[in-house]
């Protein structure tokens, strides 16, 4: 008998013990992620998640410390629904979707409770709680109590948008019964929420914007583009979220039903950039989740975050700078886009490349790299290169992908930096010095002049009104020299081609050094002529060479001033053409006198 009582008395603490421990376990529920969603003018709902399956439950007290219960005569719905699947016909299988929705909400711990009954602009305390199968209920919140104030009386909204949403993913098996979403704007004051398939088909969700308050407790009208904010609670613990952009009128729409598709797998591209809105939307990003190309360089917001995370990584072009690497020339265009990104939904609220920013590539065949500013390396930005930035080396530009565009040994920007002609073969950087002594002198500019065409701009250079009595060029077409003295306001511009020769009266002795040097050709007219030339054959370069260059046929003679001596030196042909007198040395920067038989155009010498 003893021993019955021994086994039996084991049996009962074992019995204990165990209801204990479940007691204990069941107390552990924990309310999480709760929502205030659904106020209207005459009541609201509460949305949260449960660590289990739960009933959920609410309270209203009389103050916010919750110290005085009061029970009021209102409507409190559990899981409530508006009518389930309308596809369903049969009223009994209607009630056992209804009743399988609400079930499969409860066991995957997708709480939601309604109240209705209330007065608009009323505050009201309370608490909500989660009772589990086993064990007593949770609270919340755990201390003093939640509020509610109710929003002001409806009122009529024109363009009133219902949003039918369905959930996809890629493997075809989704189940969405029970799920919860909501809809949010940075404009209305509480979330509206609906349960999925109430009102709508199998993964489908219904819901209302018209339910949208704004601060001011009035219905929410919108005009323009707006972005709603839909969250789907689901089984797994995380939410998926997912921003529609929705374009408001003014004009009176009766009830709009806007489909929107929410793919279950997390990667939600409303634009279709490539890049997830979940990232677009983050507070760090400068891209937008309803504008494919942010900067409008013509590549997707997706293809220069080519990792998708949100952040300008090594080796990406920045999808907020239309020129990432600040060369002046598109990233698009340099990668050879010519076609900008389409507009996803034409008219609607997203955007493609805006054309009016955006510089198609006019030589898709040749690109830059959109991350080094010089590609060439020769000491210009490709956009200094390419002038116009269109992607295609055009007349009067150098080649940003050539450092030597002429191909006269030196780089394009050596010469530009020194004043030489980058896309001549015959200018180029080189120092010439011009020495003047006081008194009469014949010299040449030997530097490319088309940056400073006009004589007036070389007169400083010359000297100034201290040093240089005047300067003297012959004008060709006038059959005359012009003269130039410095500093005078009534000087008459002379335009130079190049080759042109000075006579200068100088005050004193002086250097002049140049930094360039053009191979110009000139044309020599019958007659007497003035001219120059920068860069002789060859450094022993004579008289008579130039004179055998010419030809006794077309050339009489050519005469230079020698400073030193004070005379002029001569050398010319014969009538039998023989060459004969001073084989004196052609010295760039210094100036001649030729006499031509007949004419030659585009001598170079």
């Amino acid at each position: 008998m003893k021993e019955k009582l021994s086994v039996f008395l084991c049996f009962i603490w074992s019995v204990i013990f165990v209801l204990n421990s479940v007691i204990f376990a069941h107390a552990q529920i924990t309310i999480q992620n709760v929502q205030l969603a659904d106020v209207t003018p005459t009541g609201f709902s509460v949305v949260w998640r449960t660590s289990e399956a739960a009933e959920p439950g609410i309270a209203f007290y009389s103050d916010a410390a919750g110290t005085n219960r009061v029970f009021m005569e209102t409507e409190i719905r559990t899981f409530p629904l508006r009518g389930g699947d309308p596809e369903i016909v049969d009223e009994y299988q209607q009630e056992n979707r209804r009743e399988m929705m609400q079930n499969s909400a409860k066991q995957l711990g997708l709480m939601k409770i309604a109240v209705n009954g209330l007065q608009p602009e009323t505050t009201y305390f309370y608490k909500i709680f989660a009772q589990g199968d086993v064990g007593g209920a949770v609270w919340w919140p755990d201390v003093d109590t939640a509020s509610v104030t109710t929003t002001r009386e409806n009122a009529f909204v024109s363009d009133s948008k219902q949003l039918l949403i369905t959930l996809v993913d890629n493997t075809g098996g989704l189940d969405a019964t029970g799920w919860i979403v909501t809809a949010s704007t940075a404009e209305t004051l509480f979330p509206v929420t609906s349960f999925v398939g109430d009102g709508a088909g199998e993964n489908q969700a219904y819901v209302n914007l018209n339910q949208f308050f704004n601060a001011g407790g009035e219905n929410w009208a919108p005009s323009g583009a707006k972005e709603v904010l839909l969250t789907v609670m689901s089984a797994d613990p995380g939410q998926v979220e997912h921003t529609e952009i929705l374009d408001f009128s003014e004009n009176f729409f009766v009830s709009t039903v806007y489909p929107v598709t929410i793919d279950m797998t997390g990667v939600n591209d409303a634009d279709g950039d490539g890049l997830p809105d979940d990232v677009e939307n983050m507070p760090t990003s400068c891209t937008s989740a309803s504008d494919a190309d942010s900067d409008d360089d013509g590549l997707p917001d997706g293809v220069e975050d080519a990792n998708q995370n949100g952040v300008v990584d090594p080796g990406e072009t920045d999808p907020c700078n239309a020129d990432t690497d600040g060369d002046g020339i598109q990233d698009g265009t340099e990668q050879g886009v010519s076609v900008p990104v389409p507009d996803p939904d034409g008219d609607g609220p997203l955007l493609g490349t805006d054309t009016d920013v955006f510089i198609p590539d006019a030589d898709p065949a040749s690109t830059t790299d959109p991350l080094e500013d010089d590609c060439d390396d020769d000491g210009l930005p490709d956009g200094t290169e390419d002038a116009d930035q269109n992607g295609s080396v055009e007349s009067g530009e150098t080649d940003p992908n050539d450092p030597d565009t002429d191909g006269d040994g030196y780089d394009d920007g050596d010469e530009f930096f020194t004043g030489s002609d980058p896309l001549n073969w015959y200018s180029y950087p080189g120092v010439t010095f011009v020495e003047l002594k006081e008194g009469y002198n014949m010299i040449a500019i030997p530097e490319d002049v088309m940056y400073m065409p006009d004589l007036l701009e070389w007169m400083p250079v010359i000297g100034d009104s201290n040093e240089i009595e005047k300067v003297m060029v012959y004008d060709a077409s006038a059959g005359a020299f012009v003269t130039m003295v410095p500093e005078d306001p009534d000087n008459e511009s002379f335009i130079l081609q190049g080759g042109e020769g000075l006579i200068v009266y100088a005050l004193t002795d002086k250097l002049i050094q140049f930094t360039t040097v053009l191979d110009a050709s000139v044309d020599l007219h019958q007659g007497f002529n003035l001219i120059g030339i920068a860069s002789p054959p060859v450094s022993d370069s004579s008289a008579y060479q130039l004179l055998s260059a010419l030809g006794q046929d077309n050339v009489a003679s050519v005469q230079r001033y020698s400073p030193e001596t004070g005379v002029f030196e001569t050398a010319g042909y014969t009538a039998d053409g023989q060459i004969v007198g001073v084989d004196f040395s052609i010295v760039p920067g210094e100036a001649y006198f030729v006499y031509m038989r007949q004419e030659v155009l585009d001598f170079r010498f």
